[in-house]
């Protein structure tokens, strides 16, 4: 299997030069280059499910993460990225976890300690805060979350979560 196939499944189209695949036998590795407010490429936010589908590939599951709100959610594992899917089952935030790595601004969010990753993303937006054990940056589009996520905390960041900005309102 190569690292094309193993991350994009059915993705017919070229691989902008951008992207690192990196191959190992079970997981492809993916660098996610961050942009405030818009979608991990090749994802777009408002992209349909089908769409998403057709680039991705089959998920490695399909669930209701709440099922009080109903919006789906499709798991690729294999490559560590949930879509979310609004009430029109169209992308409005991307969960980035290990084995992929989340890139703003060359620096990989998924490697730093949370200290780091906190003092990073407050340089870019001063109002961003702390709720839980997450750190969200509305005027970036991203959230990270460690357990026990403290401002001083050695804890690595779990995920981040790109989303847009109606995913919240």
């Amino acid at each position: 299997m190569s690292p094309l196939s193993c991350f994009l499944g059915v993705w017919a189209g070229s691989v902008p030069k951008s992207y690192d695949f990196t191959f190992d036998p079970h997981r492809c590795v993916v660098n996610f280059d961050l942009e405030p407010l818009k979608a991990p490429k090749p994802l777009r936010f408002g992209m349909p499910k089908d769409e998403v589908i057709r680039i991705l590939g089959n998920p490695d599951k399909q669930f209701i993460r709440n099922p009080a709100v109903g919006f789906e959610e499709l798991a690729y594992d294999r490559i560590g990225v949930y879509v979310s899917l609004d009430r029109t089952s169209q992308c409005n935030a991307v969960m980035i976890f290990a084995p992929s790595r989340a890139v703003l601004d060359g620096q990989d969010l998924l490697k730093r300690p949370a200290r780091e990753a906190i003092q990073f993303i407050k340089s870019k937006d001063l109002d961003a805060t702390f709720e839980n054990d997450s750190l969200t940056a509305y005027k970036l589009g991203l959230s990270v979350y460690a357990p026990e996520l403290q401002e001083d905390s050695q804890t690595p960041i779990k995920h981040v979560l790109v989303f847009s900005k109606e995913y919240y309102g």
